[in-house]
């Protein structure tokens, strides 16, 4: 009983079925794996993605006292989060703050920490002691 060597057992088609397999595999554990992480239906879905956003609102109000500026401070946020999350109920409006604020936040800080790194002051600093 020898081996038959056939069109398929061999070449190019065998290693486009192998891939195809591995694929098939791979695909199979990341739909498997999405279905945990973000819910198997609608509702787990959605329930997952509005505590994702909360969680990155959070993170963005960890930035409110570090390095933005009193104007800015009182454009983009609430007196805290609590606020935020009474007012702002649903995913599609925390995803619009997030989507629209989330930029100009990082981008004050990392000018903010540039100048600091470079023992710039700011104009507000300067001003701060005219006014007096």
């Amino acid at each position: 009983m020898g081996l038959v060597e056939s069109s398929w057992s061999h070449g190019l088609t065998w290693l486009m079925q192998f891939i195809h397999t591995i694929w098939n595999h791979v695909h199979q554990e990341w739909v498997t794996r999405n279905k945990a992480k973000n819910g198997d239906d609608s509702e787990p879905q959605t329930v997952a993605k509005l505590a994702r956003i909360k969680r990155q609102t959070e993170h963005l109000y960890t930035f409110k006292d570090k390095c933005l500026p009193r104007r800015h401070r009182q454009v983009y946020f609430y007196e805290s989060v609590e606020p935020h999350f009474e007012k702002h109920t649903r995913y599609p409006e925390l995803d619009q703050w997030v989507q629209a604020h989330q930029r100009s936040i990082y981008k004050s800080c990392q000018m903010d920490t540039t100048n600091n790194e470079a023992g710039q002051l700011l104009i507000g600093q300067f001003l701060q002691g005219v006014s007096d």
